[in-house]
């Protein structure tokens, strides 16, 4: 009937706002680990993208004389 079915959509609606403010609430991954638990053994192409990566976030980090 309606009142059921009005009944678990109020429900599903209070699931949902828990879990995106849940989500909200997450910290930031570090950024490095989108490439962890890729593959279940490292790849030679994978590192490397890793690394080429890693060097450009190292591009954003502001030294003592660029300040």
């Amino acid at each position: 009937d309606m009142q059921f079915l009005n009944e678990v959509e109020a429900e599903a609606d209070a699931v949902g706002a828990r879990v995106r403010k849940a989500c909200q609430e997450m910290p930031d991954p570090e950024p490095l680990s989108m490439f962890d638990d890729v593959y279940t053994s490292p790849t030679r192409p994978l590192a490397a993208e890793r690394e080429q990566f890693a060097a450009y976030l190292d591009s954003f980090v502001e030294t003592e004389a660029g300040r």
